[in-house]
């Protein structure tokens, strides 16, 4: 593929309403694509669609909540109706909490299995068979690196990310023999407004438009998997070597940066 081949495409993106999902609205929308941007936050989901018009993009929204069977279809249906078929599917929502687990509330963790993981199964479920009939597509399932080395104190959240990464190896040797790719993409912690408040000045940060960019970067090539930022890329494959060092490692960064309190830090794209 080529930048060329984004030229008018169809790419849907879920938690598109702010953060990374927003970035990557901007970027595949600069690569002259179509963006379909969703969320379940109609409010902010209409002002972001309109910042990606404002600077040249093409664009719509709808309104969309991930943990509903019926949601999902709806918007499906609605983005094919309104703009045909769907060329590139981004699983980019996500939803955390930060505290460790036995203080974790129950509903918290299956919250975030329900939007992390079987939200974005949910969303291939709805846009796969259209892309099967066609023999073409892609899917983006956006992970972590948390999903690779856990990060104490996000347990669940480590487990939704490696959960969907391990789908989404398996679900590429049932697809791409049909003509659909399945692409990892694996970004680390980045620069919102959350990262910024827990000051990890020792973590390699990108911005969000450095992982929005990486993300077009690896719909348009053919790796599996792409691993967002050099520093994340590295310390990815050390941990494959040294596990005990990542461990440790992940345990600091856990230590530095999670602060007990009344409530939880949250996060959610």
């Amino acid at each position: 593929m080529t930048t060329a081949s984004l030229q008018n495409k169809n790419v849907l993106i879920t938690g598109a309403n702010r953060g990374i999902g927003l970035a990557m609205a901007h970027a595949y929308a600069k690569a002259g694509a179509r963006v379909l941007m969703m969320s379940r936050k109609m409010a902010t989901l209409a002002q972001a669609a309109e910042a990606v018009r404002a600077a040249g993009g093409q664009t719509w929204h709808h309104e969309l909540d991930l943990t509903d069977d019926a949601s999902v279809r709806t918007a499906v249906e609605a983005a094919h109706a309104a703009h045909g078929p769907i060329d590139v599917l981004v699983n980019n929502a996500g939803l955390y909490f930060q505290q460790p687990f036995l203080e974790q509330d129950p509903a918290q963790g299956r919250m975030e299995m329900e939007v992390n993981y079987f939200g974005a199964l949910r969303m291939v479920r709805a846009v796969l068979p259209r892309m099967l009939e066609r023999k073409d597509g892609i899917i983006v399932n956006v992970s972590s690196v948390l999903g690779h080395v856990a990060y104490p104190t996000e347990a669940n959240y480590s487990a939704t990310k490696a959960a969907l990464s391990i789908f989404s190896h398996a679900l590429r040797g049932e697809v791409e023999p049909q003509g659909v790719r399945v692409v990892l993409f694996v970004p680390g912690h980045t620069s919102t407004e959350r990262a910024l408040e827990l000051k990890l000045t020792h973590v390699p940060l990108q911005t969000p438009e450095e992982v929005a960019d990486e993300a077009v970067h690896a719909t348009l090539e053919t790796p599996a998997m792409h691993v967002s930022g050099s520093g994340n890329r590295t310390f990815v494959f050390l941990s494959g070597l040294f596990p005990g060092w990542a461990r440790n490692y992940m345990r600091k960064v856990a230590e530095d940066s999670f602060a007990p309190s009344a409530s939880p830090a949250s996060g959610e794209g």
